[in-house]
């Protein structure tokens, strides 16, 4: 990840943009954007297969919706 990369991560997990990330703050951004993609997971290998594991969870509802 770059520097940029992580600002941006920063300052979307930051959402009063105070400068800090509160436990609230970060248990939204994980419930929200990590724990999706971790369930998505079949094979538990941490890591998201394009062909069947990325694509299958893409097309979830309850992801594409949030």
């Amino acid at each position: 990840m770059t520097s940029g990369q992580g600002k941006a991560l920063f300052n979307t997990i930051d959402n009063d943009k105070n400068g800090d990330v509160s436990d609230d703050e970060w248990n939204e951004f994980y419930a929200t954007f990590y724990t999706p993609f971790v369930a998505c997971d079949a094979d538990k290998d941490n890591f998201l297969s394009l062909a069947s594991e990325m694509l299958t969870c893409l097309t979830k509802t309850d992801i594409a919706n949030t």
